[in-house]
């Protein structure tokens, strides 16, 4: 299944990368080329991952992916593990760059998550190992 989004995670991970950005749709309202897809008013999140042990990507793979690009990917399957719902693997022939977004003070009230009083259920630094497994979700842009 063939899917869109805009980068906003590339980084390291066990030697090689992690990537994970928000699902776009194109858009067909005159003047906008995308549209950002929601699920209960908020953006769906999008990590592309590998079979290997830990999900990491191939460097050689996403070197070339910058922040606020927009891949295309076609995605084989979903592979949700514990609060990590936003896996999914893909054909790694079908990775591509098609645009980058040039506009980020107009697009970062879009893909905020404001109404959240605490993040990842709670308000400190860190998350007690004890109740991570109470969550559904492992991304979110504040």
């Amino acid at each position: 299944m063939e899917k869109l989004f805009i980068c906003l995670a590339n980084s390291k991970k066990y030697t090689q990368r992690c990537i994970a950005g928000i699902e776009l749709a194109k858009s067909s309202r005159q003047g906008y080329k995308y549209e950002i897809v929601k699920q209960d008013d908020n953006p769906v999140w999008i990590r592309p991952v590998s079979s290997s042990e830990h999900g990491e990507i191939f460097s050689k793979l996403v070197d070339h992916i910058n922040l606020l690009d927009i891949v295309k990917i076609n995605i084989t399957t979903a592979v949700p593990q514990n609060y990590q719902s936003e896996n999914v693997l893909f054909d790694n022939r079908c990775l591509k760059v098609i645009d980058k977004i040039d506009k980020l003070e107009t697009l970062l009230d879009k893909l905020l998550v404001v109404d959240e009083p605490i993040l990842f259920g709670t308000k400190g630094r860190a998350i007690h190992i004890d109740n991570i497994s109470q969550l559904d979700y492992s991304l979110i842009l504040i």
